[in-house]
């Protein structure tokens, strides 16, 4: 058990992520050799990097290369808010079923500055 569940549900968000690195890596070397799809697919995945959610049950909080936002917290007796800027891979996924963890939304304002710039050009290449 443990380690060699290959099931668990730990393994399978760990399994996933990588596979959000490979197609990112992945599709940052098509666009590097100026293949349209890999900006496409970057597109999508800044999307998917955009937005930190925290509830008491669920904690997602991506950062593959550069985050730099905003980020709310509240419980019943508190509340906070805090610049996040962190650079490298650091992308943070939990379940707790305890549900003791607190709420939380943030933006990464990299992420939304890139999706919009991939999208221009997107945009300016299909015309």
């Amino acid at each position: 058990v443990g380690f060699f569940n290959l099931f668990s549900i730990k393994n399978i968000i760990y399994f996933l992520l990588f596979i959000q690195l490979g197609i990112t890596l992945y599709s940052s070397y098509l666009y590097w050799n100026q293949d349209i799809r890999g900006l496409k697919i970057l597109k999508w995945m800044s999307f998917s990097l955009i937005f930190l959610i925290c509830t008491p049950y669920f904690l997602y909080i991506p950062s593959i290369a550069l985050n730099f936002g905003i980020y709310l917290e509240w419980t019943p007796s508190s509340f906070f808010y805090f610049l996040r800027m962190h650079a490298g891979y650091n992308t943070s996924i939990a379940f707790n079923t305890s549900g003791t963890m607190p709420w939380g939304f943030g933006l990464n304002f990299i992420e939304i500055f890139l999706f919009l710039r991939f999208r221009k050009i997107l945009n300016n290449t299909t015309r």
